[in-house]
């Protein structure tokens, strides 16, 4: 059932965050709460700190409700009342009952939050981690911590790799051009990174392994399938 709840930082003993879950089942509403995964970048570096400390966000469940509009009106008193209380330690970027999607930061905005997390605002500002918090940091994802020891990827998800992917993108080798239904392709063919084919087309860098990519739909793309097809 819908429900609305409070991320707690466990240093400080502060909320940081007001959020709401509009899952009509009551397990899916829980396990959204329990996620300290958001499209929120301040509310990213708090949960990223709290991480290295060894910490994790406190979930305290404010109440629950029968009509997801009863909870969304309830999420956007919530925040107005933290906020009113925390200033600018609250980390929610929007008033309540929508959620961040389609959400733009106005100038003033980044001004500000540029000016709050730069520099000595920055949480690992002066910090530098020496070869033994590295190796902390190594064991706490490593083997049997690592969120990923022992599962296997879905069947489905495999299914959907490549080509078989509906957002998969076509690509070319500009200097062959040879053109891939998808980068995985492209990158089995030539024994490459997947991802360098990415950077290149997304002019990230230059060349990976020493081939050029573009998407298939770019100007560039376009330019040199004209050419191949004139060879031919």
């Amino acid at each position: 059932m819908p429900l609305v709840y409070e991320h707690w930082r466990p240093d400080t003993n502060e909320c940081f965050y007001v959020g709401v879950s509009i899952v009509l089942n009551g397990a899916g509403a829980l396990k959204r709460a329990n996620s300290f995964v958001r499209q929120n970048q301040y509310y990213m570096n708090i949960v990223n700190k709290l991480k290295i400390a060894g910490l994790r966000p406190i979930v305290k469940i404010v109440d629950y409700y029968v009509l997801p509009e009863s909870a969304k009106c309830r999420e956007k008193m919530q925040i107005a009342f933290r906020r009113a209380l925390l200033k600018d330690k609250l980390t929610n970027v929007t008033e309540g009952g929508d959620g961040t999607v389609g959400y733009k930061y106005s100038p003033e905005q980044i001004k500000k939050y540029k000016k709050r997390f730069s520099g000595k605002g920055n949480p690992n500002f002066g910090k530098h981690w020496d070869d033994e918090h590295r190796k902390i940091l190594s064991q706490k994802s490593s083997g049997e911590n690592n969120h990923w020891f022992g599962k296997k990827r879905p069947e489905h998800s495999i299914k959907m790799q490549g080509k078989n992917n509906p957002k998969s993108v076509a690509v070319i080798e500009l200097d062959s051009g040879k053109s891939f239904l998808c980068r995985k392709d492209a990158a089995e063919y030539y024994g490459i990174s997947a991802i360098g084919i990415s950077k290149t087309c997304t002019k990230v860098q230059k060349s990976v392994g020493g081939y050029r990519f573009a998407y298939v739909n770019s100007v560039e793309g376009q330019a040199a399938l004209s050419r191949n097809k004139g060879k031919k």
